[in-house]
């Protein structure tokens, strides 16, 4: 089964100030023709892919999908490799479920590793012995007992599994779940963007790869991004052309997308240059500042400033919370308080959310304020980033300001802003 047309996402009149669906769910996003076949699989195909770029609707067509299994009895495991992106799924399924009066209880959303260390909690207390492995860090560790818990006897299993941010993962995590977790005959799905493969894993890029994994029919590709106004398409895609050339796919700006969606905000863009990488925190906390003093149609809740570094997001967020605003993020120098912050991360908050770029993929947000440091990994970090701002709220305007410390990516701020692209060389 092969299918082109993108899904589209609209945002319904009941969803939050920040374009994630509210928890009280009323109405759900609609679902182009596209997004109906992936939520139907009227082929029954047990094993399949999704493939997109950011803001096509991967996350809607999985979540649909869950919801219409839950309408039948069917319990289905949604898995992402950040416990905040599973908050956002859970929210997601709350909404469609109220759709089709299906139960949302049986649908369990969470992180891959969450889930193994459940399995391995269960296991244990179902008096099954499982080794302490001697070697790796804990994530790796987690992974070989709940191998052992299955080699063991131990049982976990459903009706459906599916993977949003598939990229995060590896085959090894995916084939786990398909020997173990996943109910013989039952279905699997995988979303995947491969411009957001921050962690490098590359997992789904061979054809070799691609059949152990059981992927036997052609992936659904996505190309069209509904979310984002056409100027902030134009300005990201023009970011990769020069600094991120082998990213892969970027969206493309659909024809229809005013009809489809039915309003598209105005697009705002901002670059900043700032002299030294130690003032990279305090001005993006600056910028969120200006956005609130300057922009009566925002509210602390419509923001999200994203950092690379814990360090510059406590910077931020002082500087947010010093001029009067709420701040409600993960940052913290302390490992164990910065799971508690991201297990208490929620799109409802109501005050400006401060992030970590790789806990907010998956996530969207009106207006996004961004850092770019000096590492080379600080680009696609900052593309990712921008592809985050979500067009379709329904505000008159979007927002994206990028706060910029590379003198290298410094001449970049006209493109950004105004969409000409930069001046050749000689």
């Amino acid at each position: 089964m092969t299918t082109v047309d993108p899904i589209l996402e609209t945002n319904a009149t009941d969803r939050s100030a920040n374009g994630v669906a509210a928890s009280t769910p009323a109405s759900p996003v609609r679902l182009s023709r596209t997004a109906g076949l992936v939520a139907q699989n009227a082929e029954q195909v047990h094993i399949r892919g999704l493939r997109g770029p950011a803001g096509c609707g991967k996350s809607f067509a999985l979540t649909a999908r869950a919801a219409r299994l839950a309408a039948v009895g069917r319990r289905v495991l949604i898995l992402s490799f950040n416990q905040t992106l599973a908050n956002h799924l859970r929210h997601l399924v709350e909404e469609r479920c109220a759709e089709s009066s299906a139960d949302p209880s049986f649908v369990t959303c969470t992180s891959f590793h969450t889930f193994c260390a459940t399995v391995v909690d269960d296991a244990v207390a179902a008096g099954l012995d499982i080794p302490e492995p001697t070697r790796g860090t804990w994530p790796v560790r987690i992974v070989q007992k709940t191998i052992a818990a299955f080699d063991a006897g131990y049982e976990r299993s459903f009706d459906a599994v599916f993977v949003d941010e598939g990229q995060d993962f590896t085959v090894g995590w995916w084939n786990l779940l398909r020997h173990h977790v996943v109910k013989p005959d039952g279905e699997m799905l995988l979303s995947f963007d491969p411009t957001a493969d921050l962690y490098g894993k590359q997992s789904w890029n061979d054809a070799e790869q691609l059949d152990a994994a059981g992927f036997d029919e052609p992936w659904v590709e996505m190309s069209a991004a509904y979310r984002m106004a056409p100027e902030i398409i134009e300005s990201t895609n023009r970011f990769v052309e020069n600094y991120l050339p082998d990213a892969g796919q970027v969206p493309e700006v659909p024809d229809d997308q005013a009809a489809v969606v039915g309003h598209v905000s105005r697009a705002v863009r901002r670059w900043r240059n700032v002299d030294r990488v130690a003032d990279l925190g305090a001005a993006i906390g600056e910028e969120v500042v200006t956005l609130l003093t300057e922009r009566a149609d925002l509210s602390p809740r419509d923001i999200v400033f994203l950092c690379e570094y814990h360090h510059d997001g406590i910077a931020a967020a002082a500087v947010i919370e010093s001029a009067g605003f709420p701040v409600h993020h993960v940052y913290s120098r302390d490992p164990d308080e910065r799971q508690q912050r991201k297990r208490q991360f929620s799109p409802d908050a109501d005050a400006v959310k401060g992030c970590t770029v790789h806990s907010f993929k998956g996530w969207e947000s009106p207006a996004v304020v961004l850092g770019i440091g000096m590492e080379e990994r600080s680009r696609r970090l900052a593309y990712t980033s921008m592809t985050r701002v979500s067009s379709t709220s329904g505000g008159d305007s979007s927002y994206l300001v990028v706060v910029n410390a590379d003198p290298r990516l410094a001449d970049f701020r006209p493109t950004f802003e105004t969409g000409a692209a930069l001046p050749q060389p000689g």
